[in-house]
């Protein structure tokens, strides 16, 4: 899970885009109930996605942006997909029990967004599906 450690290396706000919406459909797509929890209620929970960010080791980390760097980066791109509406903030639902503390840190896909992601949502869920029974 999570293998692509691109997201330790992205230096534009495209690019940070792009991997946020790989860690959606990531996360969307597994049933794994420790992966579920970590998200809280939303379908980005940044401080998530940085975790996941701060444990990618990667060969050369002196070409890697510092992490503070990374999560502004990574705060803006959120922000833009926000505008983009692909995103928008708070939880999934307006009956959710968010995380004290989370406000400003997590977001959810907007119908469009779902929309957008549907079918690389489908084939990742089915891709883990193979590789489970596989196992």
């Amino acid at each position: 899970m999570f293998e692509d450690k691109s997201g330790r290396t992205v230096k534009c706000l495209d690019d940070a885009e792009a991997y946020i919406l790989k860690f959606i459909v990531e996360n969307l797509a597994q049933h794994d109930r420790r992966v579920t929890d970590k998200s809280q209620d939303f379908d980005l929970y940044l401080p998530w996605l940085m975790e996941i960010i701060e444990n990618q080791r990667i060969q050369h980390e002196d070409c890697a942006p510092e992490i503070v760097t990374l999560e502004r980066l990574y705060m803006d791109a959120a922000w833009s997909l926000v505008m983009k509406g692909t995103l928008r903030p708070g939880p999934r639902t307006t009956s959710s029990d968010s995380a004290k503390g989370s406000y400003g840190k997590g977001y959810s896909l907007t119908l469009h967004g779902k929309a957008q992601l549907k079918d690389r949502i489908l084939q990742r869920a089915s891709e883990i599906k193979d590789q489970s029974s596989v196992a």
